[in-house]
């Protein structure tokens, strides 16, 4: 007879303070050879918690039972074996069903309806206690916490060092970050300048981020600036973990959850409510220079095509609009041209040139139309399409065989060919590539509808232009805003020439798509 026994930790605390794995595989040892045991084979889990199903000693377990390697698997103890009822009873059913038998050293299996109902009960306390586990784990961390002790922190703030003790967790000042952080707010305070030129300054300066990249990001220097645990104040259990789409992340906790303890501070509190007021003031400032850009109508909306950054909006002396290519402003990394925003001697700006176009469209859309047949007249539709029909009759097959290729992955579970976390891995991928698919193939039926030149435009965008279309002498600068919002309007900027991308609602047989019309204008 081939036993296989499985023994599982937690932790090491809990390796010292209940029974060791040492202590777990010598008595699953010593039931096993009196059970008849020949050969015996040790699976153990150290560190996993009994609550994930995804424990790779125990993995490879089921695997190895599922082949017909072993007659018997031995496990110390239920909580040993799993944490969660439902995991429990899968896992037996799986050791059951390969032919093995399932024995525990704390419990005696029988075959009656009791026996099973007594294994299943311990299952539901094991499970119970797992709960009380956490309860009580999420209590000790609110307890030390209000101790003024730090709860165990794996991801310190930058400028400092976490010394890993368990039982006395702390912060230590790490000088070289720590200089960095003093740097920062001496040039907030005594420079006045902002976290742009902050920014900019560090990585001339060549000063790795706290990601240790080259270049700082002005956000990363506003929430340096901002965070209190520089002036001595850190505040415990700030967030929680929560597990979406099968995936851990972290989430604010309710203000009144947070508790405040002391830490060595880098800078004084002086220093640190000075940098607040800076901040503050460099915000109030920024937002008047923000006003004074509110005539700017293709804020947002208008982009360099050299680099892809946004045109920001600025305002010169004379008083005449610009937009002009952030990167080639902060950066100098860009070689595209300032472009004129509002109209001057010398001719119309940008705005008026974007606008006068939508009014045209807006006033009689059917030119949207008729420019969306004919260039649909001037391209080889028929052959385009045959192409496309093609394309989408493959993956329609391809779609087809992944639900064959699911069957048949089912088929192979239940002949035991494969294991349970092997199946759940290739029918994920399975679905993975299904949901691309269909994906696709929606993108390909729309792209067929919108080659047809018998396309007319959506009934609701022909209403929404003659409604406002009297009106368009009349808006006013926010109007016209909420004109291009609506029309999703997008103006690409290159040296030589203007490109204008129009999002046009068309419609063809019942079924609505859009169409992305190109104008180009020279500057």
């Amino acid at each position: 007879m081939r036993a296989a026994i499985y023994a599982r930790v937690s932790t090491k605390h809990q390796a010292e303070k209940e029974i060791s794995l040492e202590d777990q595989t010598q008595k699953c040892r010593e039931l096993a050879l009196q059970l008849g045991a020949e050969e015996i084979v040790e699976f153990v889990d150290d560190g996993y918690s009994g609550a994930d199903p995804n424990r790779p000693a125990l993995q490879r377990l089921l695997f190895e039972v599922s082949k017909g390697n072993f007659d018997l698997v031995v496990c110390y103890d239920v909580d040993r074996w799993a944490r969660d009822l439902a995991d429990q009873l899968v896992f037996t059913e799986e050791i059951e069903r390969n032919g093995a038998r399932l024995e525990f050293v704390t419990t005696k299996r029988g075959t009656s309806p009791e026996d099973e109902l007594f294994f299943q009960i311990k299952g539901a306390f094991a499970q119970y206690e797992r709960a009380k586990i956490r309860q009580r784990s999420q209590i000790g961390k609110y307890g030390k916490a209000r101790k003024g002790k730090m709860v165990t922190c794996s991801r310190p703030p930058y400028g400092y060092r976490y010394n890993m003790n368990p039982d006395d967790p702390q912060f230590h000042i790490f000088e070289p970050e720590a200089e960095v952080v003093r740097l920062i707010y001496r040039l907030v305070v005594r420079e006045g300048m902002g976290s742009v030129r902050i920014a900019e300054y560090l990585r001339e300066k060549g000063i790795p981020s706290p990601a240790c990249k080259p270049r700082w990001y002005p956000t990363t220097i506003t929430r340096l600036v901002r965070n209190t645990v520089y002036a001595g104040t850190f505040f415990n259990l700030k967030y929680r973990v929560v597990e979406e789409e099968g995936k851990k992340k972290e989430k604010l906790r309710p203000r009144e959850e947070w508790v405040e303890i002391s830490v060595p501070p880098i800078v004084s509190r002086e220093l640190w409510e000075q940098a607040q007021k800076r901040l503050d003031e460099n915000w109030r400032t920024t937002r008047k220079k923000w006003s004074k850009h509110q005539g700017h109508l293709l804020v947002g909306r208008i982009f360099c095509g050299l680099c892809g950054a946004a045109y920001t909006a600025s305002t010169a002396n004379s008083g005449h609009g610009y937009y002009r290519c952030y990167r080639k402003v902060r950066f100098k990394d860009c070689g595209n041209i300032y472009l004129r925003g509002s109209d001057a001697a010398r001719g119309k700006g940008v705005d008026s040139i974007v606008w006068e176009l939508v009014s045209q469209w807006i006033r009689d859309p059917h030119l949207l139309e008729a420019e969306f047949v004919r260039r649909q007249q001037e391209n080889e539709n028929e052959r385009l399409c045959r192409q496309l029909a093609e394309e989408l009759n493959l993956k329609q097959k391809v779609l087809s065989n992944l639900a064959t290729q699911k069957d048949e992955l089912l088929d192979l579970r239940l002949e035991g060919l494969l294991s349970p976390e092997e199946l759940r891995k290739r029918i994920a991928a399975v679905e993975r590539k299904k949901k691309i698919l269909e994906e696709e193939i929606k993108t390909l039926g729309a792209r067929i509808t919108s080659l047809r030149t018998d396309a007319t435009l959506d009934t609701t965008f022909e209403d929404y232009c003659a409604l406002i279309a009297s009106n368009l002498d009349k808006l006013t600068l926010e109007e016209k805003r909420k004109i291009l919002d609506w029309i999703g309007l997008k103006v690409i900027v290159y040296p030589e020439q203007l490109v204008i991308n129009l999002p046009v609602p068309m419609t063809c047989e019942g079924n609505k798509f859009e169409t992305v019309l190109t104008v180009t204008a020279n500057l």
